[in-house]
């Protein structure tokens, strides 16, 4: 069975002013379709688009899964998604149909419906974004990580290149213009036009402060006359405020018009009563109609008795997430960060917080801000303990300075130590070629540590298991090394030693939605299956510190809840019972409680009327 893929948990312009022709007034949106996410990251990271029809969403998550969405039923639409074809990847609207990517006869290859039966290959790589004009007849398609796009129809295309790296394109509803947003050198983004029969390029405007992902986050007014695009503000932001966990910087809709050259934004969210701290993003125009998606994430850390019961809010209103507890069962680390689309993950610090099991927890304790405790350039996440506590081990994207966005030139991709207690005390690197490195935790000696990785010359979204061992005195990192695994074990998605340190604890990405906990001998060569369970997230493990039982996080009934199991097998047993999703286990040092990460994501599709400010038509 194939392996399912990670991905990664994984950008100013002047104010320019000017009447718009055309712009939306204040009459209220309508919500067309809601999706609630269970999942850590992937679907938060989603790109949506509508069909030219306006009769069908389709989403990709993060990891590469795709829904589509009959939007007059408001139901899942999988078969006409697959097409009956078994080797299915994902697909991209051309007009109102789609374009599929598939294996055909041993090579990957994406397929056009020239019948309701007939699939018909089309010369695009693999690995590129396609993408068609209303009726279907031209065609682009490019790589979100080069600085070209091909242009055509569906049977030829042409190399157009430009000066960034392109991330988000679509075309003119005459189909004569393609409009393409690539990413600057510098984490800003320029706004191109390319004119489909001459391949001109013209730029329209630099220095946008837009997301650095791609996507499909632009649209075009119904006259031609304007694009719509996603930005974060109006000003050059300082990349050290890109860094920050708590920040304003949300997109919104603005709307750049071709003539005049302003900027505006699109719709008011106050005067429709709308909340901030969400983002505005990929809008499309369908007729006369604009639809976008609202993106809310709510998250929090949460504590209960290791035996089960009821949960009591830690950390509440701080965008807290990803706990670990202090040696001293006192204090928990937690990842301080908004889910701002703009700027993540460059803006997760790591904050602690105190924990007092003898006494109800005041409101005030809950909502007091953490302190800091890990905050540096670019993203950090959770910290683990040294069995002494004299170190912590963290995944960090550490980079000699503020960097634009995640993964720009000079970001690391490693495991870090540092003194615990001192804030200013020198952070180590110990490992030197990580790739979507994942948790990190020690040995029970202190002397090396664990923890999952891709393999730099293998497989994207396939993890290993790495050991390093650490000088506990130094803090020096040496013979990092992979353990080799039984082949049962198909992906790795993190690995915790046990509190003896003869075994492991290894969570396996079995398939796409199922995971597999198994008990592995220090050396790898003895395997054990403990559970399967539904999941298709970063759910995470971890030991009980008497080493007879792991936690985990499973999916039931469409939430993620906390589960424990004996380390021998047998039948499992919830500790949560609330709604939303738990994530994220983690035991005290102490046995007695489990901390974890209580999250929601809400995508919300909105469609509002165009008009014509002059005439007042809608």
């Amino acid at each position: 069975m194939e392996s399912a893929r990670r991905l990664p948990l994984t950008t100013s312009i002047a104010l320019l002013a000017g009447a718009c022709a055309v712009a939306m007034p204040a009459y209220a949106s309508e919500k067309v379709y809601e999706f609630r996410s269970h999942r850590l990251f992937e679907d938060f990271l989603s790109s949506t688009s509508i069909s030219s029809d306006g009769k069908w969403l389709l989403r990709r998550s993060a990891d590469g899964q795709q829904t589509l969405i009959d939007l007059t039923s408001r139901t899942p639409a999988t078969q006409r998604l697959r097409a009956g074809l078994d080797s299915f990847e994902r697909a991209s609207f051309c007009g109102s149909d789609l374009l599929r990517l598939a294996t055909v006869a041993g090579k990957r290859t994406w397929l056009s419906s020239s019948t309701d039966t007939t699939l018909l290959p089309v010369d695009i790589p693999p690995a590129n974004t396609p993408l068609c004009s209303a009726d279907g007849q031209r065609l682009a398609h490019y790589l979100p990580t080069a600085k070209e796009v091909w242009l055509g129809d569906l049977q030829q295309q042409a190399r157009v290149s430009l000066d960034s790296v392109i991330k988000r394109a679509t075309f003119s509803h005459d189909g004569r213009v393609l409009y393409v947003l690539g990413r600057q050198d510098d984490g800003l983004s320029t706004l191109y036009s390319i004119e489909a029969d001459t391949r001109q390029v013209t730029p329209l405007i630099r220095n946008l402060d837009a997301s650095p992902f791609a996507g499909n986050t632009l649209a075009v007014s119904p006259q031609d006359d304007a694009v719509i695009v996603p930005l974060a503000g109006t000003q050059r932001p300082h990349d050290g405020e890109r860094q920050k966990p708590v920040s304003d910087r949300w997109l919104r809709l603005y709307r750049f018009d071709l003539k005049t050259q302003a900027l505006t934004p699109v719709h008011d969210r106050s005067s429709e009563g709308e909340a901030t701290g969400h983002d505005d993003g990929e809008p499309a125009v369908v007729g006369n109609d604009l639809y976008w998606v609202s993106t809310q994430v709510t998250k929090s850390v949460a504590v209960a008795p290791a035996s089960g019961g009821r949960a009591r809010e830690l950390v509440v209103g701080r965008e807290a997430y990803l706990p670990t507890w202090a040696p001293d069962s006192k204090r928990i680390a937690v990842v301080i960060a908004q889910n701002r689309l703009v700027d993540i993950p460059i803006n997760h610090d790591v904050g602690i917080v105190d924990f007092d099991a003898s006494a109800k927890m005041a409101r005030a304790q809950r909502s007091a801000p953490p302190k800091p405790f890990i905050v540096g350039n670019h993203e950090d996440f959770p910290p683990n303990w040294s069995p002494d506590g004299r170190w912590i081990a963290w995944h960090s994207h550490r980079a000699p300075g503020d960097l634009p966005y995640s993964g720009a030139r000079g970001a690391t991709d490693d495991v870090w130590l540092r003194r615990a207690d001192d804030l200013s005390a020198p952070e180590i690197r110990v490992t030197h070629d990580g790739w979507e490195i994942g948790f990190v935790y020690w040995a029970p000696d202190g002397r090396s540590i664990v923890y999952t990785t891709w393999d730099r010359k293998g497989k994207p979204g396939v993890g290993q298991v790495r050991i390093t061992d650490i000088d506990p005195q130094t803090g020096a990192g040496s013979n990092d090394r992979v353990l080799p695994l039984p082949d049962s074990i198909l992906n790795p998605l993190a690995a915790e030693w046990s509190p003896t340190g003869d075994e492991l604890a290894v969570e396996d990405i079995s398939s796409p939605t199922e995971h597999t906990l198994w008990v592995v001998s220090r050396n790898g060569e003895r395997a054990r299956k403990v559970v399967s369970f539904a999941s298709d997230t970063f759910g995470g493990i971890a030991w009980h510190p008497e080493g007879k039982g792991l936690a985990y996080a499973a999916l039931e009934r469409g939430q993620m809840q906390i589960f424990t199991v004996p380390v021998s097998g047998g039948t499992p047993k919830r500790v949560t019972d609330g709604r939303g999703n738990y994530l994220n286990p983690r035991l005290s040092p102490d046995g007695r409680w489990i901390a974890f990460s209580h999250m929601d994501t809400v995508l919300t599709l909105h469609r509002k009327q165009l008009t014509n400010r002059a005439s007042g038509k809608r």
